[in-house]
C-alpha cells in the first residue's frame, strides 16, 4: 500500500476490517474503525484492485467489497444463532427481505415484512412461506437477524423473539438503512447479448504480461479467501509462477494484511494469528470447533494406519456447479474436470462413527447437550468445520485427510479441575 511507514499499521487495520466484514458501516464496526477505513480508503481500494482484482464500492454511509471468486466456496455466508449455516429457505428469505425493504419506507414491522414476503412467494413452486407457521417465522427471524448484523435493519421497538414465538401481542418495529440495503442488494442490468460467465478468467487477460498479472491475482485471492492453498490444486503455469515468485507474493500479502504466510512443501497458508480478518478462523470457541479439534486429534493418530485415496481436486465442485448453472440457462459448459489430487489418508464412515462414539462416551460431560446426546451430530458438525477449513475433503463413503490437518495432531484438552477429575483425564 502506498502509505508512509508510520501509517502502515492503521492502513493494514483498515484493510483487515474490509476483508473480514465485506460490507462495512458504523453500526457494524463502530465510529472510530469506520473513520479509519474512510481515511485509508483510496490506498486500500487501489491495493485490492491491483493485487486481487477486487472492486470497492462506496455509498453514503456504507463501504462494500465486491470479491472475485475463482472457485466455489462452501463456507456458509450466513449462519443461524446456533452457528450452523443457512439452508436454502433462509437464504431465499434473506434475499426476498432485501427486495421487500427496497420498496418499503423508512420503517417497517416484521408483520408487514412477512406479509410482503408471503405475497412474493405465492407463485414460487419450490418455496413456501406461511407467517402463521412457527418454522416459517423462525426462518425469517434468522434472516432478519442477519440483516441486523449487516446494519440494514435496526430495532427501535418491540421484540423479534416475541414475533418469532407467535406471541399475539408481539411485533417488532425496525428502521431501514437504505444505504446498507443497496450495498448488499446492488441493482444490475443484463443485456440480451450478455453471455453467462461463472468463475472465469477475464477475456482481456491475454498475452504474456496480462496472464502473469492474472496468475498473481489468482494466487493473492486464493490466499485471502481460502484457508490453505495446496500446490496440487494449482495448474501447471501457476505452479511454475509460484516457484519463481513465492517470496514476493508472500511479502506483498503480508504487507497488505499484517498476517504471516506459512510456506510448506504441500502449499501455502495465510496465518491470521489474531483472528482479525479471517472469515472462518479455526480453532475458535463453540461446540462445533471443539468437536472438530477433538476429531482432528484422533484422525491424526489414526492416519499412519489408514488406507490412501486420491483427494478430490479443489476445482471439482466449482466445475460441477458451473455445469449445472450453464445447463439451467440452456448452455453447455466447456470446462474439463481436473484430475484427482495426490494419494492421502482415507477415513471411512465406519471409522468416523467409531471415533465419534468413543469421544462422546469419554467426554460426554464436557460436551454440549446436542453432542452428548448424539455422536452422529458430533461427527457431522466436526467434519463440516474441518471441511470449511480445507482440513478434510469429503468423498463417497468418508473423508480424505488433507496435509494441513497435521497441524492439529497434538490436541490437548483443557477443562475445569472438577470436570477433569470426573473424566479421569489427569492434569
Amino acid at each position: 500500500m502506498n502509505v508512509r511507514a508510520t501509517e502502515m499499521a492503521d492502513a493494514q487495520r483498515a484493510m483487515r476490517l474490509l476483508l473480514k466484514h465485506g460490507v462495512v458501516n458504523e453500526r457494524i464496526v463502530g465510529e472510530s474503525n469506520f473513520a479509519n477505513l474512510r481515511r485509508y480508503l483510496e490506498p486500500v481500494r487501489e491495493t485490492l484492485a491491483e493485487s486481487g482484482g477486487y472492486q470497492v464500492t462506496v455509498h453514503r454511509r456504507t463501504i462494500a467489497l465486491n470479491r472475485r471468486h475463482d472457485s466455489f466456496d462452501s463456507t456458509p455466508s450466513l449462519v443461524r444463532p446456533d452457528g450452523r449455516g443457512f439452508d436454502r429457505v433462509r437464504y431465499a428469505l434473506f434475499v426476498l427481505a432485501l427486495s421487500a425493504l427496497e420498496r418499503l419506507g423508512q420503517q417497517t414491522t416484521l408483520t408487514e415484512l412477512a406479509r410482503r414476503i408471503r405475497d412474493s412467494t405465492t407463485s414460487m413452486e419450490d418455496l413456501t412461506f406461511d407467517p402463521d407457521q412457527f418454522q416459517s417465522r423462525l426462518a425469517l427471524g434468522h434472516a432478519v437477524r442477519a440483516l441486523e448484523n449487516f446494519g440494514v435493519m435496526q430495532l427501535t421497538d418491540g421484540s423479534r423473539e416475541s414475533w418469532e414465538s407467535n406471541d399475539s401481542t408481539g411485533d417488532a418495529l425496525y428502521d431501514i438503512d437504505r444505504d446498507a440495503c443497496r450495498a448488499l442488494f446492488p441493482i444490475t442490468v443484463r443485456r440480451d447479448d450478455d453471455q453467462p460467465r461463472f468463475l472465469r478468467q477475464d477475456p482481456n487477460d491475454l498475452g504474456r504480461d496480462p496472464m502473469r498479472r492474472a496468475r498473481k491475482q489468482r494466487l493473492m485471492r486464493a490466499l485471502l479467501e481460502r484457508p490453505v492453498v495446496y500446490i496440487a490444486d494449482l495448474d501447471e503455469p501457476t505452479r511454475t509462477y509460484l516457484k519463481r515468485e513465492a517470496a514476493s507474493v508472500a511479502q506483498e500479502i503480508e504487507r497488505l494484511t499484517g498476517g504471516t504466510v506459512e510456506r510448506r512443501a504441500e502449499g501455502l497458508a495465510l496465518v491470521d494469528a489474531g483472528r482479525r480478518f479471517a472469515h472462518t478462523p479455526f480453532p475458535v470457541g463453540g461446540s462445533a470447533s471443539q468437536a472438530a479439534l477433538l476429531l482432528a486429534g484422533e484422525l491424526c493418530k489414526q492416519s499412519p494406519d489408514l488406507p490412501v485415496l486420491r483427494a478430490p481436486h479443489a476445482q471439482a465442485a466449482s466445475i460441477l456447479l458451473e455445469r449445472r448453472l450453464m445447463a439451467a440457462l440452456g448452455h453447455t459448459s466447456d470446462s474439463e474436470m481436473p484430475s484427482a489430487g495426490p494419494e492421502l489418508p482415507f477415513a471411512d464412515d465406519a471409522l468416523l462413527g467409531e471415533l465419534g462414539n468413543s469421544l462422546v462416551r469419554d467426554l460426554g460431560p464436557g460436551l454440549t447437550v446436542a453432542h452428548a446426546e448424539s455422536s452422529t451430530r458430533f461427527v457431522e458438525d466436526a467434519i463440516q468445520t474441518l471441511e470449511v477449513n480445507d482440513l478434510v475433503r469429503r468423498v463417497t463413503g468418508g473423508i480424505v485427510l488433507m496435509p494441513m490437518l497435521a497441524r492439529f495432531r497434538e490436541v490437548t484438552i483443557s477443562a475445569p479441575s472438577e470436570l477433569t477429575a470426573q473424566l479421569n483425564l489427569g492434569m
